[in-house]
């Protein structure tokens, strides 16, 4: 998803990116999951492990990449 395009307002965060994405699940605690499971979230190409996305501004991401099945290493 190109987030650069989707930011609609200053202050926005990455939590208001997700919440807007067609089955993706963002709770009051910040778990994200796509439909019941917890998907692998790349951010600018990086593996995320955010644990609060209400901490990343949606200004500094270009890109994030949410993948449903990640392949094992």
């Amino acid at each position: 998803m190109n987030a650069a395009a989707t930011i609609t307002t200053d202050g926005e965060t990455a939590t208001d990116i997700l919440k807007n994405t067609p089955t993706i699940s963002v709770d009051a605690e910040g778990a994200i999951t796509l439909r019941g499971k917890t998907p692998l979230i790349l951010i600018n190409g990086r593996n995320s492990t955010i644990s609060n996305p209400d901490q990343i501004p949606a200004s500094s991401i270009e890109s994030i990449e949410i993948i449903n099945n990640p392949t094992a290493k």
